[in-house]
């Protein structure tokens, strides 16, 4: 029989009492309904915590980016010498650091292009770090919070609810729910952000090409999304109900072996 207090998150199940409200908030809906979900069960230094990590995968999304665009530059300088001083921009930098020849200008340009892509990895291999301590540092948190909601319980409660299932919520959703659902969410928010950047500079170089490849790509996503949605609901459903249904066989298959 499932508990009235507890509150279901992408096939994972969390106690209400362990994650800090005593009344439930108006159940979010939509496209936002996932990540509002997964917001409300943090505390709020989880939260700020989460924005820290978002903002450094923004920030390492936005150098990979840079590093990118900064090698197109180069290549064609290496290819035409004279853009040099036949692109302002260039022209710029050149007379403003003082250099006397295109050869030491190219050098040191194909330097800073090598120093922008290593600081990009770097900051790169920074941001996975942080953001999978937080998520595994979640992990625990929230198995803590579940285990110490279900241990201040009475009796009644464990009278009426499956003591495998309580495991398998503690040990197993909850790991469901930080590994398989908060860091995609993080990398989805990242890149959307990006897209959008990318979006924004394509449609100042040629809005209709760009409207038009925007509109073909999202009615492509809508397609997908609404013959798969039903059908990826369905299968977590039955996901939750078969971990459900393969810890209670194991638990009592090893509780008979004393008996």
């Amino acid at each position: 029989m499932p508990d009235e207090d507890v509150v279901e998150v992408s096939g994972g199940v969390l106690e209400k009492e362990s994650v800090g409200w005593a009344k439930e908030p108006p159940s979010p809906s939509g496209v936002w309904a996932v990540p509002l979900k997964v917001f409300r069960i943090f505390t709020p230094g989880e939260r700020l915590m989460s924005l820290f990590v978002f903002l450094g995968g923004l920030l390492a999304a936005a150098l990979q980016s840079t590093s990118v665009f900064i090698v197109y530059p180069f290549i064609s300088v290496i290819m035409n010498p004279g853009l040099i001083h036949e692109n302002r921009w260039l022209s710029r930098i050149y007379y403003s650091l003082g250099f006397s020849d295109g050869g030491g200008f190219i050098f040191a340009l194909g330097v800073s292009v090598v120093a922008a892509i290593v600081l990009s990895n770097l900051v790169s291999a920074l941001s996975a770090w942080a953001k999978t301590r937080f998520v595994l540092y979640r992990n625990h948190a929230l198995s803590n919070r579940l285990l110490a909601a279900y241990l201040s319980r009475p009796y009644s409660f464990f009278l009426r609810n499956n003591s495998s299932d309580l495991v398998k919520n503690v040990l197993a959703e909850v790991g469901q729910l930080t590994l398989d659902l908060l860091m995609p969410l993080f990398d989805i928010a990242i890149n959307l952000l990006v897209l959008i950047a990318i979006v924004a500079m394509l449609g100042s170089v040629n809005p209709s090409v760009t409207a038009g490849s925007v509109a073909f790509l999202g009615a492509v996503y809508g397609c997908l999304n609404w013959f798969t949605r039903g059908r990826l609901r369905e299968r977590g459903a039955r996901r939750l109900e078969a971990n459900r249904r393969r810890y209670r066989d194991v638990s009592d298959d090893l509780k008979n072996i004393g008996h």
